[in-house]
């Protein structure tokens, strides 16, 4: 019998050809002239898919897997020119045969070489050793060219394919790492963004385990000494703990409470376990630098703030949130200081404030205080209790000259307790947490009792003078108008000299306008500045007609006299006004405002008009605020200038067209808290704060009325037990009291309310309804003329700082003449500067001889000695050496807009050879004092 022997043949191992694989080889036939009407392309090589289609390059590939010739030739004949036919089969070219290898490219089958792929994809002429030595470099090849970028890989510098740069080119694409060099602290800012974790996973999906890992130990090389931590996080898939643990191990090894530090840091060992405790503690010291960066990065706030929050839940884990209280980083931190501030609010608030100002410059001086929930909240609270330590209980004014007592009471709501206002309505929003919201609601508790003994002082002077007609009242440390005078003393005799824009905000209190102004003239960046009226050396404050309602106080403001009707009559009589002054003007209401075509922001008659100077005065009322009363919240509204409807856009037109601004009301408002009472009135429909005499029917309240003291008018009608004037009102008889008899009973109590709940009412006698704001403003980048007038800021002392502090910075309301009078003229900025506190640090500093060289060198300056000790000593005292355009005007006497000219030459002065001892800070306009530095270089002790 014949000897038959099989000859096994081993099986050698073929690649898996991927998508990136078959792309390459495309491309380096196509590099070698090669079409697809060539021919096929023949890999030796498994997919994974039976047959797959995708374009290239914009021609159409088909990738078909043929285990045998016989499918091989089956395919060859289906092949169209047009596009690349890919077979990949595991058979030798032998199996094949001549007849298929004939319609391959190179009559051949090409074994796929990855490095080879990866070097073209590169552009590189050599490989790093490193890369192609290492285990299970093949995969390490293939998960490149898989995570391939559409625009390809960034040439290879000098021809040699790196490490360091296939690695940096893959974690610049697929992982978001930010250009240039990697360290420590790229990585871990890297690692702390929202996208990380999501971009990590897909490189191991798409690339491979190896690639993933092989980037993964790169990044972490990079951390230096903390590499063990970072790598090891990274491979877990968990590289947003790192600034997190980080954070939290730094506190525990800082803290001083040694035991229990040490028991948290073992309950989280187990998160950075197996990498040594050395690692993770290396790590901890540079993340709060790096968390510190990401907070002032507007683009990487956010992750931040994750990272910092995700550090408290850590320590919670850990059972050492107690011990997080001095953290200026931690939210849980802030939040100790919350509470450290609301226990001194219950204990401190009618005192000194000491303990007040020290608790809130701690939250001022952690890194999440500016931007906490709570801080407009608690910056009322404290706002609240400066004023409160303070506080005139009783009746302001000349005693015994009425005019002057009424003047007065109506200066201190414009240019006080209007301010007032502003911070109860921030305190006001509250808070959660039960021990915060009683310390806010204490300061509220005071604050109301405060204020409802100004508002019935105030009622009393205004049933004793306001009820009549009565003259400007200018000599009492400020003009006060009845609202009809205010056209006709000081609108039209304005827009004689430069063309007028008026602006009537129905219902802007006094309250609201603090927020407004704050807006349009202080805040960073503001185009506007407040001028003065001619003979006016402050902010003029307007007095409504009573009841202070629409239709007799708008009414007599657009009128010039006491009138009362809709707006038929008001542009009647606003017509008849002008007419008889001789001045072009046109009044627009909301529906003519509201006539805007698409794509414009102001109606076409509207704009027209404010473009034609030749007009000198355009008028314009806008009702958003009083709208807010009945359909929304007033309370929970921030007034910006974005916040009134047509407000920016009127104001940018009047602006173009070179217009001065006039904005005023013709009443303020009160808000409904929710804490207020009803008392059922008859005979005015619709009536919420004012009735007729005897017009209550029943009485029912809702909470109890506080006593405010006034029982009667100027009438003498005394209470009665129908309840014709209650303690909480007032009866008012006059002149300006446009009721059918000039008789009417006014609300004075803010909490009482005749009619249907609302969200807030006026028509009553409290200040905040009473008394408006009357402000002109110009441009603040427009050099105005010398005999114009500008304003300095009119916020009080307490608004901005302690009360001391201020006392000892400024004095209120001087006004300044000409922006530029600061670089021309050779006089003080201020008339009658105070003099320095002896012995203080400001002092000091004038004292040396190298500031008497830098004086000497600034030459010609307007700034004065005094002003710099002021200001080194506010800058000084404050958290950070910081503080507003705001302050800094009102130290210096100035109108905010002359700041930055001032700023200038406090830098000549103080920044010797170009160091940066104060600086602006560009987003926010705040100065800043480097006050080590300046001690060096003045050789200034502590």
């Amino acid at each position: 019998m014949a000897d038959r022997r099989v000859t096994v043949q081993a099986a050698v191992p073929v690649a898996v050809v991927g998508r990136a694989m078959v792309r390459a080889i495309i491309d380096y036939v196509v590099e070698r002239r090669y079409t697809s009407r060539d021919g096929a392309i023949g890999i030796r090589g498994r997919v994974a898919e039976p047959e797959q289609r995708f374009d290239h390059a914009g021609t159409p590939v088909r990738v078909v897997s043929c285990p045998s010739s016989l499918a091989a030739r089956e395919v060859l004949a289906q092949r169209v020119p047009d596009e690349w036919l890919v077979i990949v089969t595991d058979r030798p070219e032998s199996d094949l045969g001549p007849g298929v290898l004939t319609h391959l490219v190179g009559q051949q089958l090409r074994s796929p070489d990855p490095w080879q792929a990866v070097r073209q994809r590169f552009a590189a002429t050599g490989i790093d050793a490193q890369l192609i030595t290492r285990h299970g470099h093949r995969d390490l090849a293939l998960g490149l060219l898989d995570v391939l970028p559409t625009d390809g890989w960034p040439p290879a510098p000098a021809g040699l394919l790196t490490r360091d740069h296939a690695f940096g080119a893959v974690a610049r694409h697929a992982l978001g790492l930010p250009d240039g060099p990697v360290d420590a602290v790229t990585v871990l800012g890297w690692s702390s963004r929202q996208a990380t974790p999501g971009q990590l996973a897909d490189l191991r999906t798409r690339g491979g385990d190896r690639l993933c890992d092989a980037v993964v130990a790169w990044l972490g090389a990079a951390a230096g000494d903390a590499a063990p931590a970072v790598t090891e996080l990274l491979l877990a898939g968990r590289p947003g703990d790192l600034l997190p643990l980080g954070l939290a191990v730094k506190l525990l090894t800082d803290s001083e409470q040694r035991p229990a530090a040490e028991l948290a840091l073992a309950r989280l060992s187990h998160r950075w376990t197996p990498a040594p405790d050395t690692a993770i503690r290396q790590l901890a010291e540079q993340t709060g630098t790096i968390t510190g960066t990401l907070l002032l990065d507007a683009r990487r706030r956010a992750d931040a703030e994750q990272a910092l929050a995700r550090a408290d839940q850590l320590l919670k884990e850990g059972q050492a949130t107690h011990l997080t209280a001095e953290s200026d980083l931690l939210g849980s931190g802030l939040e100790a200081r919350f509470r450290e501030l609301a226990d001194a609010l219950l204990g401190e608030t009618t005192t000194s404030g000491d303990g007040i100002e020290r608790a809130w410059r701690r939250i001022g001086d952690h890194a999440l205080g500016e931007t906490h929930p709570l801080r407009s909240a608690f910056h009322g609270a404290v706002r609240l209790s400066r004023w409160l330590a303070d506080v005139d209980h009783g009746s302001s004014g000349a005693a015994g000259h009425r005019a002057a007592a009424f003047a007065g009471l109506v200066r201190r709501q414009l240019d006080v307790d209007g301010y007032v206002d502003a911070a109860v309505n921030d305190a006001a929003a509250g808070a959660a947490d039960e021990h915060l919201g009683k310390a806010l609601g204490h300061v509220l508790s005071l604050s109301r009792d405060a204020r409802d003994a100004h508002d019935a002082a105030f009622a009393k002077a205004l049933g004793d003078h306001g009820v009549a007609e009565f003259e400007p009242l200018t000599d009492t440390g400020g003009a006060v108008f009845p609202l009809e005078r205010v056209l006709p003393d000081l609108v039209i005799p304005l827009a004689r000299r430069s063309p007028v824009l008026l602006l009537v905000l129905d219902g802007l209190s006094t309250g609201v306008s603090v927020e407004l102004f704050d807006d349009l003239i202080n805040a960073a960046g503001a185009r506007w500045q407040e001028r003065l009226f001619a003979g006016q050396e402050r902010r003029v404050a307007g007095v409504s007609v009573l009841p202070s309602i629409t239709e007799v106080s708008r009414a007599s403001l657009l009128a010039g006299r006491l009138t009362q009707g809709q707006q038929n009559v008001e542009h009647k009589a606003y017509g008849a006004l002008t007419s008889a002054h001789g001045v072009a003007a046109s009044l627009f209401h909301k529906g003519d405002l509201d006539k805007v075509r698409g794509g414009h922001s102001v109606a076409d008659t509207v704009r027209a008009a404010i473009d034609d100077v030749e007009r000198p005065l355009v008028t314009c009322v806008l009702n958003t605020i009083d709208d807010a009363l009945d359909r929304s919240d007033p309370a929970g509204t921030h007034w910006s200038v974005d916040a009134v409807k047509h407000l920016s856009a009127l104001l940018e037109r009047a602006r173009d067209a070179g217009r001065t601004v006039v904005i005023t009301s013709d009443h303020g408002h009160v808000v409904e808290r929710r804490q207020g009472y009803s008392r059922l009135a008859s005979g005015v429909p619709g009536a919420t704060r004012h009735r007729p005499v005897g017009g209550v029917s029943t009485s029912s309240t809702s909470g109890s009325a506080s006593s405010t003291g006034v029982s009667t008018g100027s009438t003498g009608v005394s209470t009665s037990s129908t309840g014709a004037v209650a303690e909480d009102e007032i009866l008012v008889r006059g002149d300006r009291v446009m009721t059918s008899d000039h008789t009417a009973v006014l609300a004075v109590n803010e909490r009482l309310r005749y009619g249907p709940i609302k969200a807030g009412y006026h028509g009553g006698a409290n200040p905040a309804e009473v008394v408006v704001p009357v402000i002109a403003l110009v441009p603040s980048d427009v050099e105005q003329p010398d005999d114009v007038g500008l304003a300095t800021p009119a916020e009080p002392d307490w608004w901005s700082g302690p009360t001391d502090s201020a006392r000892r910075a400024t004095r209120l309301f001087r006004a300044t003449r000409g922006p530029s009078d600061l670089t021309l003229a050779q006089q003080p900025l201020l008339d009658e500067p105070e003099p320095a506190e002896p012995g203080g640090f400001g002092a000091a500093v004038v004292a040396t001889p190298t500031y008497a060289d830098q004086r000497t060198l600034a030459g010609r300056i307007a700034i004065t000695d005094e002003q710099v000790v002021r200001l080194l000593d506010a800058l000084s005292q404050s958290a950070h050496g910081r503080i507003s355009i705001t302050q800094v005007a009102k130290i210096l006497g100035v109108a905010v807009a002359r700041v930055p000219g001032a700023f200038e030459q406090l830098r000549r002065l103080l920044n010797v050879e170009g160091y940066s001892v104060v600086r602006r800070d560009p987003s926010t306009g705040m100065v800043i004092l480097d006050e080590q530095l300046l001690r060096e270089q003045f050789g200034v002790g502590r």
